[in-house]
């Protein structure tokens, strides 16, 4: 599974999100004629609370852990949540409610108990109106081969030692090649658009496994795009 697939699957989920939210306000009735078809847990909550104001049977079903969420609310989180990623969670929604963008999708990963089995999946939060957001997610148990990739990508939010601190440490120059990098290009293509020695790149890159823990180029990769899932 090459990067470029697994940025195509983000950027889909994205386009995706935008027509199930526009199809959800101009057309309900179809809406709920096509959602049972839809391979996405789907769950609009109140801005203010968090709380499930809607979630399709696809989401309910994943677990009891789901259905105590619908009934109990939000607060719940607290108790089925991996604590890194839903502060993650709620600190992007917090922001995103401030800006009112219609036009713009945030992005993350949870980890969640689901049927007393810990499990990450990924949501797209857009605005439905003044109230409410519209989510969609896809648990990565049901996405095969692509949902182990990803799997691997999200553990790395998890580490301790891979966070915002962590990649604040590199310099101007180690991010930039951390970036290509991780797009997966050569020593010798990074080299060609920098402008730098490949010796010069070398040696970026040793700091760069230094100063973040990754051990090889798959955790790099990962370690990289993790990031771009925390930027969203």
């Amino acid at each position: 599974m090459s990067v470029l697939n697994e940025k195509e699957f983000l950027i889909t989920n994205q386009q995706f999100a935008f027509k199930l939210r526009d199809l959800f306000l101009a057309n309900r009735d179809l809406f709920n004629q096509l959602e049972e078809y839809l391979p996405y847990s789907i769950h609009v909550n109140n801005k203010e609370t968090l709380d499930l104001i809607y979630c399709n049977d696809k989401l309910l079903s994943k677990g009891p852990e789901m259905v105590t969420l619908k009934e109990v609310g939000a607060t719940y989180l607290d108790k089925i949540s991996c604590p890194k990623l839903l502060n993650l969670a709620k600190k992007k929604a917090k922001q995103f409610k401030v800006n009112q963008d219609f036009k713009e999708v945030v992005s993350y990963p949870q980890h969640l108990k689901v049927s007393d089995k810990m499990t990450f999946f990924y949501s797209n939060k857009l605005h439905l109106n003044s109230e409410y957001f519209f989510n969609i997610s896809n648990f990565m148990d049901d996405l095969g081969a692509l949902g182990s990739v990803f799997n691997s990508i999200f553990i790395v939010l998890q580490k301790s030692n891979i966070d915002w601190q962590c990649f604040q440490s590199l310099t101007k120059r180690e991010k930039e090649i951390l970036d290509l990098l991780g797009q997966g290009h050569s020593t010798k293509v990074v080299s060609e658009q920098l402008f730098i020695s490949e010796r010069t790149v070398s040696t970026h890159r040793k700091n760069i496994y230094f100063k973040t823990g990754c051990k090889n180029i798959v955790e790099l990769i990962n370690f990289n795009l993790a990031l771009k899932v925390l930027k969203f």
